[in-house]
Parts: structure tokens; C-alpha cells; sequence
């Protein structure tokens, strides 16, 4: 079995990085995350130019992937907070609810201009057709007893309190 050095070395690059970024964050300390985010894109770069594998469909689809991350993250640290009283409850911010919104919409920009060269397709395959039996009417039938029911009378019809159906 031959391993590939180079895309594991690639690989290496963006999970150490994404780890150190989690690690970050996760302490709540977003920008040092975003410096360990950027600093992992660029040395991902640096690293492709160099060995002369760099792909531009590949970069903008890690770029998006990271904006989409980022968005994320962002989310749930600016814009939802857990409330001690009452236990479980969420308190949203409009104010991180937009910033995420506007990250994530600026991260699919990408995608966008990827989809238009033909690179990336969002369509989903449709489903086969099954294969249609001809459905036959169903005929209702009424059954009743005719020795259950009785003629109304034309008092009881002008009464009111009988409807007619």
C-alpha cells in the first residue's frame, strides 16, 4: 500500500489547525481562534503553491467550509445564551444573530461563484418514478336498515328541530 505524504501532510494541516481553533473557541476566546482559522488557510496555501498542488476550487471550498465554522461558532457564542432561571431556558441576541448571518451569507459567496463555473452542482437527483397502477374508483355504499328508520311527519318537518341533510 503507497501512502500519499503530500495529502496527508495536507490533511494534517487543516485538522491540526481546526483543533487548535475548536480549542480556542471553546475557551471562549474567539479571536485567538480566528488567528489559528487564518493562520491554518494560509499555511494550507503556502503549502499547496509550494509543492505546486494548489487547486482554486479546492481553497474556495475550504474557505467556505470556514466561514460556514466561523458563522457557527459565532452563533453560539454571541448570539444564544443559557439562563440559570428557568433551568434550560435561551436567551437569543439579535445582535450575534446577524453577525453569524452575515458571516455565513458572505461564506456561501463561494459556493455561489463555484456553482456558476460548473465546478459544484446543488441539484439533487430526482426520484425514480414508481410505477403506476391504474386506480379503480371506489364505489361507496350505503347500507341501513330500513326497519330502523321511520317517515317523518310534516309537524315534526316544520317543527325546527329536525334538519333536513
Amino acid at each position: 500500500m503507497k501512502f500519499d505524504f503530500y495529502k496527508i501532510a495536507s490533511w494534517l494541516i487543516l485538522i491540526v489547525g481546526f483543533g487548535f481553533y475548536a480549542n480556542a473557541t471553546m475557551h471562549q476566546d474567539l479571536n485567538m481562534g480566528l488567528i489559528f482559522l487564518i493562520c491554518t488557510l494560509g499555511l494550507w496555501t503556502i503549502y499547496h503553491v509550494n509543492i505546486e498542488s494548489f487547486d482554486m476550487n479546492h481553497f474556495l471550498l475550504l474557505v467556505s467550509f470556514s466561514g460556514l465554522v466561523l458563522a457557527i461558532t459565532m452563533f453560539l457564542l454571541f448570539g444564544v445564551e443559557e439562563t440559570a432561571f428557568p433551568k434550560g431556558a435561551l436567551v437569543f441576541y439579535s445582535e450575534g444573530i446577524a453577525k453569524s448571518l452575515g458571516v455565513a451569507f458572505l461564506s456561501i459567496i463561494p459556493l455561489l461563484f463555484l456553482h456558476q463555473m460548473g465546478e459544484v452542482s446543488f441539484s439533487f437527483p430526482k426520484p425514480a418514478p414508481r410505477p403506476s397502477a391504474p386506480i379503480e374508483p371506489k364505489v361507496e355504499t350505503t347500507v341501513y336498515d330500513e326497519s330502523e328508520w321511520e317517515q317523518i311527519s310534516s309537524e315534526e318537518a316544520n317543527s325546527g328541530e329536525f334538519e333536513i341533510a
